[in-house]
């Protein structure tokens, strides 16, 4: 049975359907948005006119660049630390961006679907009610304004309320994995347990990859009484990606009532462990863990506002406005991939291509893992003629991507560029032992020229030439 929360505890717990289960609540839609930017590219030429006729190489760009922001002249500095701000504040704050919205996009559900989940998070409920209203009657043929009112009205305890808005959807062939599984939840919520079931079941047959389903079906399931049916679609909740912490308190009641009381045991003990490392960061603020937590949500809540904002606002070409909310953005959650993607974009397109370059150099720290950052701050650094910055960020990700030819090729163009042809011979000879690249053919021939082996130059010219000729191997 369900259990009613207190307001201020559901405002924090209350998982949104959009940012996936397990998480806490952001309340802010990440539609539309992406975490990775393509690779942006100006490939340095591999010779230039007067390579074979001078002996020293092109004076090369210093390795620092001076950088500055271009509307001040101050030195553009990306905050290493959280601004110190009062909550009380912060909500004002948030409050005046949501208000700010809706008066200059009152006709766009987007805008409008931001600023009911920011009232949403700050328990103005009615004003939270009156814009997911509006959002649906904006968009009346679109599923996700009902999906996100009808999960509203759900935490209200509004179930039956959100059944109707479903069924309504419904009849105007509305119909996606997302609306069946809130009317399923709208069910449950309401003590329609049996209904509930039914429409589960029909979701995983019709939408069989939709996790979140799997699971609520475990759930109904195991209030049921049906035990091994539920153990399996929790089973299969865990396989397509619902986390442990919401699977196996279900999972833990399954195996007992199943009577399989050890196996119900250990897993209680791994929930344990599990629990009690989600509890750890509380460790050293135990005497107001609710407040610490509640902060910690609302800054991430309000970066994710502005960010969001400075979406909207580039839609309508308000590029400076758009550039000021990624910033406040930043400044109130320093470390955020795609809000720095995003800010490091608007830099590169407002030319300030030394201040992306800082941008990128933070991504590059925080998330080496991903090749794409490498890539764009190697072709920022292209972009302005700095062939040793290149250099350097290429080789720092051929340490954390190995095999990659996307850093490669470009790093052995500019150890031609530096006129270091032994290094870019060993990187493309590397390459064309498992592939007919013509492009490191290429390059392989520009390192015969650069030491004054013409023949082989030209042999390897040649055999570019053919490979580019061949028919695309599929």
């Amino acid at each position: 049975m369900n259990r009613k929360k207190s307001a201020k505890t559901q405002r924090i717990k209350e998982i949104d359907p959009r940012l996936g289960n397990g998480l806490i609540r952001l309340g802010l839609i990440l539609t539309g948005v992406t975490l990775v930017v393509s690779s942006v590219w100006v490939l340095y030429p591999l010779l230039n006119k007067k390579a074979n006729s001078s002996s020293r190489g092109p004076r090369l760009q210093a390795d620092a660049i001076e950088i500055s922001d271009s509307t001040t002249g101050q030195p553009f500095q990306l905050p290493t630390s959280p601004e110190p701000i009062e909550m009380a504040q912060l909500q004002e704050e948030m409050i005046s961006q949501a208000k700010h919205l809706e008066a200059f996009y009152a006709k766009d559900s987007t805008a409008l679907d931001i600023c009911a989940s920011v009232y949403y998070d700050l328990n103005q409920l009615d004003e939270a009610d009156r814009l997911w209203k509006a959002c649906v009657a904006l968009q009346p043929t679109e599923h996700d304004p009902y999906i996100r009112y009808a999960h509203f009205l759900t935490a209200q305890e509004r179930a039956e309320e959100a059944i109707k808005l479903i069924e309504l959807a419904h009849s105007k062939s509305i119909e996606t994995a997302g609306t069946y599984h809130q009317l399923a939840v709208a069910y449950d919520r309401s003590g329609q347990a049996e209904k509930a079931f039914e429409i589960a079941e029909e979701i995983t047959h019709r939408f069989p990859d939709y996790g979140d389903s799997w699971l609520l079906k475990g759930k109904v399931q195991n209030q049921l009484g049906k035990t091994v049916d539920a153990e399996t679609s929790l089973q299969k909740a865990l396989e397509l990606g619902q986390t442990e912490i919401d699977v196996w308190p279900v999972l833990v009641t399954v195996l007992a009532r199943k009577g399989d009381r050890q196996q119900a045991a250990e897993l209680r003990e791994k929930l344990k462990t599990l629990q009690d490392s989600a509890k750890a960061t509380d460790a050293q603020g135990e005497l107001q863990p609710f407040q610490q937590k509640f902060e910690a949500s609302l800054r991430d809540r309000a970066a994710r506002l502005f960010y969001l904002s400075a979406v909207q606002e580039k839609k309508t070409w308000n590029t400076n406005e758009s550039l000021r909310l990624a910033t406040r953005s930043i400044q109130i959650k320093p470390n955020d991939p795609p809000t720095l993607v995003y800010l490091a974009e608007q830099l590169v397109e407002a030319n300030r291509v030394a201040d992306a370059i800082v941008v990128y150099q933070r991504l590059i720290d925080i998330q080496p893992e991903n090749i794409v950052n490498f890539t764009n701050l190697a072709g920022l650094a292209f972009r302005e003629k700095n062939q040793l910055l290149a250099a350097r960020t290429l080789e720092s990700g051929l340490k954390f991507h190995p095999d990659e030819v996307i850093l490669q090729i470009p790093l052995a163009k500019v150890y031609v560029g530096l006129r270091r042809p032994l290094e870019a011979r060993e990187i493309v000879s590397k390459i064309l032992t498992t592939q007919n690249n013509p492009e490191a053919m290429m390059i392989l021939g520009a390192s015969y020229q650069l030491t004054g082996e013409l023949d082989e130059a030209n042999k390897a010219f040649e055999r570019a030439k053919a490979i580019s000729a061949l028919p695309i191997q599929k």
